[in-house]
């Protein structure tokens, strides 16, 4: 699950996050790189003490890159799975890409029709 702070959302600065992730789920299921995305499982807002959190929840994943090299003796990911690694987050992106999404780096952002074609 992931919890977005008050000021990331609805406080006039939306990342629209929610937006883009209910996009991919109904965009292009087939593609192969469908399955290395995160999938949004539900979306619920949370009124705290410090404002309105939009949470997210996700199917489970497993292991980001900084957690999984501390199971190997160096801390070095060996090459054959970090090929693998390389391969799904490339079919990730192409699944991306090809429902309209671009990854900018820390954002997601879906283009204008206008620019879709």
């Amino acid at each position: 699950m992931k919890v977005l702070s008050a000021e990331c959302y609805g406080a006039g600065a939306d990342l629209f996050e929610l937006n883009i992730l209910e996009h991919l789920a109904r965009t292009n299921q087939d593609h192969a790189g469908s399955t290395y995305v995160s999938h949004l499982v539900d979306s619920f807002e949370h009124e705290g003490p410090n404002g309105r959190h939009m949470c997210l929840v996700f199917k489970v994943m497993g292991e980001t890159l900084a957690t999984f090299k501390t199971w190997f003796p160096t801390h070095t990911i060996p090459n054959p799975l970090l090929q693998r690694f390389t391969s799904q987050l490339l079919q990730a992106l192409d699944y991306a890409h090809k429902c309209g999404v671009i990854h900018t780096g820390n954002r997601m952002l879906i283009p204008c029709a206008e620019e879709q074609s």
